[in-house]
């Protein structure tokens, strides 16, 4: 059995997206094939090395048992940075940007939305809470190129991860401003 980027791709934004709704995702008997394939990735450290398991009970005993360490550095319950999936396989007309913070900023959706104006893209579609955005996007009426769809992922994530690696400012009352 093979995988290739588009399932890549395609894993990493469902993990995105089960993440932002709390549910831990594993893998049971990924084979050599295929797990060199994360490897090469990074999926596997995307994902967290210790949420590949050589059996489903395994994984199952895992899971019942609250689960062990990730060894991941985007482990679902220990992210502290964001996380960014931009993917043209989630919806048929357009392209889907999911991003998830640890934590609500000010002003966090207008930088997002720069991004997208210096990229040539348009909002079509936005569905935004305090820690999950999800946008449709087009680009000159169409969806975004993969080149332009890997760009635009560097971009954000290069934008948020700066952004979520400073120390945020606080109100004297441990509250971020």
């Amino acid at each position: 059995h093979t995988v290739d980027s588009t399932a890549v791709h395609l894993l990493k934004d469902i993990v995105v997206d089960f993440r932002g709704r709390g549910i831990r995702t594993v893998f049971a008997m990924v084979g050599p094939r295929v797990m060199k394939t994360f490897n090469k990735a990074d999926l596997v450290t995307f994902i967290g090395k210790g949420l590949f398991f050589p059996a489903v009970s395994d994984a199952v005993r895992d899971c019942l048992l609250g689960g062990g360490s990730n060894d991941g550095p985007m482990a679902a319950s220990s992210s502290v940075l964001p996380e960014v999936g931009v993917s043209n396989c989630l919806h048929q007309q357009y392209t889907q940007v999911s991003i998830f913070v640890p934590h609500a900023i000010p002003g966090l959706i207008e930088l997002v939305h720069r991004v997208f104006q210096a990229r040539g893209c348009s909002i079509e579609g936005a569905h935004v809470d305090h820690i999950h955005h999800a946008y449709h996007l087009l680009k000159t009426g169409m969806k975004l190129s993969d080149a332009e769809v890997d760009k635009l992922d560097i971009k954000l994530k290069g934008v948020l991860q700066d952004i979520f690696r400073q120390p945020q400012q606080s109100d004297g009352a441990g509250q971020a401003v």
